[in-house]
């Protein structure tokens, strides 16, 4: 935070976490296909927000982030994102943009409760994996 977040809230306000691999380490990039999957944290309002190179990634939806208040939900309360160089398919879609650079993903959980302050993994960030890159299936594709 204190590099990218000069106007950073602290913990009772505000507590973040950032993804910058998948579920197995592998890098974010805007070449692949995500899906993102969570529930809501314990606090009053939470985002997800994704970055290049600490920015907003310019897309034609004009659609940075999803939050608390406009996500689509699965009847059990959970919810899923996709993530995807043009963020047109799949549930609550955000576009990560077409060229290099690697991505980061921004959870900001607002107001958390007193645990979530005491102990961060108590927090439950959502679970980011990989789908697709290309054409070919994260299982076929070599790394």
């Amino acid at each position: 935070m204190a590099l990218f977040g000069i106007w950073g809230l602290p913990p009772s306000e505000a507590i973040y976490y950032t993804a910058r691999s998948d579920a197995e380490g592998r890098p974010l990039t805007g070449d692949c296909v995500y899906s993102v999957e969570g529930r809501d944290p314990p606090g009053r309002w939470w985002s997800l927000t994704a970055y290049r190179g600490g920015f907003y990634i310019a897309n034609p939806n004009d659609r940075y982030s999803w939050s608390s208040t406009d996500i689509g939900r699965e009847p059990d309360g959970g919810w899923t994102m996709t993530l995807s160089a043009q963020g047109r398919e799949g549930p609550n879609p955000l576009a990560l943009g077409p060229g290099p650079g690697r991505i980061a993903l921004s959870f900001r959980i607002y107001q958390p409760a007193p645990t979530v302050v005491r102990d961060r993994t108590l927090g439950v960030p959502p679970v980011v994996r990989r789908l697709a890159c290309g054409t070919v299936a994260p299982t076929d594709r070599p790394d």
